[in-house]
């Protein structure tokens, strides 16, 4: 029996050692920031001299890191403190202003709110619908009424005009605030009768004909002139960021991606937008697939354009968001590192193709959908996108920037074309 219990912690002795040596291991590797960042980074570096048994680089490789950062960070998220209720109507009625102008009309104006929501019987008829602000001025001037967000929306107005606000106070993640101008809706139904723009929206409307990095020099025709997408995307961003805010702002709204659409002329395009909140120099990570896992929220916005000059429509607009908590690090594991703990946390009987390597931020799944208990852990993490063609999955590994001990990932289907085509 003794010698039973000296094996048992022989055994336990030695798993804490290796524990411990791969800690060591992990923290010996870490190098500066600000001078790992600085460099460019190929596959060659990614590989640095080894050779993986079960991951191979694909030739067209999308390798995306921040520059000119000196940390990075791991922190708390929480949902920032709503207004009071006068001040979210005076919030409102600006961000309106700025966007469109005068003439608001109060009979479009409406809340989404304890007693005033949308829902639906069993059979899918609406049995109760949003009520106008007016309906409820007394109820919301003394805020015994508890609003979620408020709602421009134009269908009943006679205005020529289009427009349709959704706004949460303040711009942060949980509340998905947008705007549309109707702009992509005039050139697809122009015959129609007026619509909701609530989801007109280039992705929601149409089939992408091609697609694009950010700081792409490709060019659209968009409203009869050529334009490069760096272009387009910085006008883009330029005016999402430069919407009213009422609280101090630490985020922006960037743009991970861009895509044409081809409009029914058959000449014009519009560009729609696919986005993420930027924290000092790092995106948060954003969904590749329609399969997320449910234990991390992905931030994700999009937007669109159907003039060079003129922002139609965003939807997800993030400039404030509430830190505690937070640790900085001067230290980065290197991503060859972080590959090297993804190897070893594979299967090796598959041949993974590296498609896309990112430096984010993660972030967990709301811990309470009450907005004032909700509370979010966040980590930077290089970001690994496999892929698998014997299933033709994508596998999205996550290895901790900071420490390198921590290793997660989740699997999503493919679209068909993958089995045959890079990305």
């Amino acid at each position: 029996m003794k010698r039973i219990i000296c094996v048992l912690l022989a055994a336990v002795i030695v798993l804490n050692l290796s524990g411990c040596n791969k800690a060591k291991d992990a923290q010996s590797a870490l190098v500066d920031v600000s001078d790992y960042l600085s460099k460019s980074l190929t596959a060659e570096d990614l590989e640095n001299g080894k050779e993986f048994k079960n991951i191979s680089i694909s030739s067209e490789c999308i390798i995306s890191k921040p520059k000119e950062i000196n940390s990075i960070r791991e922190f708390t998220w929480s949902s920032p403190k709503q207004p009071d209720n006068n001040e979210f109507v005076k919030q409102f009625k600006h961000t309106y202003e700025y966007l469109f102008g005068s003439g608001f009309e109060e009979s479009c104006f409406y809340v989404d709110s304890e007693h005033s929501h949308v829902q639906y019987n069993d059979s899918g008829e609406k049995i109760s619908d949003l009520k106008r602000v007016s309906e409820l001025e007394k109820q919301i001037k003394s805020n015994e009424e508890y609003i979620f967000t408020l709602i421009y929306d134009d269908v009943s107005s006679s205005k020529k005009e289009r427009s349709f606000m959704l706004y949460q106070s303040p711009l942060y993640c949980g509340g998905m605030s947008s705007f549309n101008r109707g702009g992509l809706d005039s050139l697809l139904h122009p015959n129609e009768s007026r619509r909701r723009l609530e989801l007109s929206y280039p992705k929601a409307e149409l089939k992408p004909s091609n697609s694009f990095q950010p700081e792409s020099d490709e060019t659209v025709f968009i409203s009869g002139v050529n334009k490069p997408v760096s272009e387009l995307v910085g006008t883009y961003e330029d005016y999402v960021n430069s919407l009213p805010v009422f609280e101090d702002t630490n985020v922006t709204t960037q743009v991970i991606s861009a895509s044409s659409y081809l409009l029914p002329d058959g000449k014009n395009y519009c560009v729609g937008f696919e986005t993420s909140a930027n924290y000092k120099g790092i995106m948060f990570d954003s969904p590749d697939s329609g399969k997320v896992p449910t234990d991390y929220t992905f931030i994700s916005g999009f937007g669109g354009m159907v003039t060079p000059d003129k922002v139609d429509s965003a939807y997800g607009i993030f400039r404030c968001f509430d830190i505690s908590d937070e640790k900085e690090y001067d230290k980065i594991l290197p991503a060859d590192k972080a590959l090297e703990k993804v190897s070893s946390e594979l299967t090796t009987e598959v041949v993974f193709e590296l498609r896309q390597v990112n430096l984010v931020y993660t972030m967990t799944a709301p811990s309470s959908y009450e907005r004032e208990k909700d509370v979010r852990k966040c980590a930077a993490e290089w970001k690994f996108t496999l892929y698998n063609k014997n299933d033709n999955h994508f596998y999205y590994c996550y290895v901790n920037a900071c420490d390198g001990e921590s290793f997660h990932y989740y699997a999503a289907p493919a679209p068909e074309e993958s089995k045959e085509a890079e990305l």
